[in-house]
């Protein structure tokens, strides 16, 4: 029992550490809105082409499916920034292929160093494209 114990214990700890902690939003539009709505998107779009790309952070939050589409959520941290980007996978990399694999699953928490997004506008409104990332880790 006493092991059990210790493991919980040091899983506990070591998921408190993954996660950004550091993250506190101010904005009114991403508080009125959720992540998926064009306002929220227009809103971090054009945050996130003002923001100092290295104090930019990006840490996975969820995978999902919507409407045949593969997305994955993932909070964003800045100067002044805190949000979560809803970015639509078209094409899955080595880099992410096992988030697709476990659905996302152990990997909540995990930084996503020098993520690459497109914003994508056209008539249907902005979008979040998946480009590519360096590197996932703890």
């Amino acid at each position: 029992m006493k092991n059990f114990i210790a493991t919980l214990g040091f899983a506990s700890v070591s998921f408190v550490s993954c996660v950004n902690s550091d993250c506190n939003n101010t904005n009114p539009i991403f508080d009125a809105n959720v992540p998926q709505s064009q306002e929220y998107i227009t809103e971090l779009a054009q945050r996130l082409e003002r923001a100092d790309k290295s104090k930019t952070s990006y840490w996975f939050n969820s995978y999902e499916v919507a409407n045949g589409q593969d997305y994955i959520n993932v909070d964003v941290s800045a100067d002044s920034l805190c949000a979560v980007a809803h970015i639509k996978v078209v094409e899955w990399d080595d880099n992410l292929a096992d988030i697709k694999k476990s659905e996302g699953k152990g990997y909540s928490g995990t930084q996503l160093k020098n993520l690459q997004i497109e914003v994508a506008k056209d008539s249907a409104g902005t979008a979040f494209i998946y480009k590519s990332v360096d590197e996932i880790s703890d």
